[in-house]
């Protein structure tokens, strides 16, 4: 069982244990799934440990999976599924698109960042903020990224799989919304390390 906190996220604390926020259902869902693969399986969790079919049907529309693909110059991270809440908010089929094409470039170095932490370091990140799409940045959204393997033989993560959920108006205070747009669109973010959140 993953525990998280009940206390209400504040845009300026003090403390860690302070920020972290209660995690929305979806995202516990997902992080409990990957979590229980990984004890089981000393850390190494697949692509396949997570079927999005089998998980509660309240998930699906917010699940998403994302490859990491390496190349020459730069690391990309190419949508493969994408639900149809994210459909709706994005505007688009997300499936088949690069993120660096989606994305309002002036954002995407920090949150590509976000992407490779979670991808390289192998941990959980949970990161709240606001649409990086300029006719939808006022839309919250929190998001939860969980690494896994294509197979047991691979030496680095290759996929992304995850849960974005679009918060309600009202719920996010007008002080963490304007830390988001003085921070590339960020209104907090945390990795999962030895079953502790730290912020990011």
């Amino acid at each position: 069982m993953i525990v998280v906190s009940d206390m209400p996220f504040s845009g300026t604390p003090d403390k860690v244990t302070e920020v972290v926020p209660r995690l929305e259902a979806e995202c516990v869902v997902l992080l409990e799934a990957w979590q229980s693969k990984a004890t089981e399986k000393h850390g190494l969790v697949l692509k396949t440990d997570i079927d999005p079919l089998e998980l509660p049907a309240f998930v699906l529309p917010s699940t998403f999976i994302y490859q990491r693909e390496p190349g020459p110059d730069r690391v990309r991270f190419k949508c493969r599924l994408a639900g149809t809440s994210l459909v709706e908010a994005f505007g688009m089929e997300p499936t088949r698109h690069y993120l660096d094409e989606m994305m309002d470039p002036a954002f995407y170095p920090v949150r590509s960042r976000f992407f490779e932490l979670a991808a390289t370091r192998g941990c959980p990140i949970y990161y709240r903020g606001t649409l990086a799409l300029k006719e939808r940045d006022f839309i919250a959204f929190s998001r939860i990224l969980l690494p896994v393997r294509l197979k047991s033989t691979d030496p680095t993560t290759e996929m992304l799989v995850g849960a974005m959920v679009f918060l309600a108006p009202g719920s996010v205070s007008e002080a963490d919304l304007q830390q988001a747009k003085a921070n590339d669109g960020v209104i907090c973010a945390f990795t999962l390390d030895d079953g502790a959140w730290t912020r990011i």
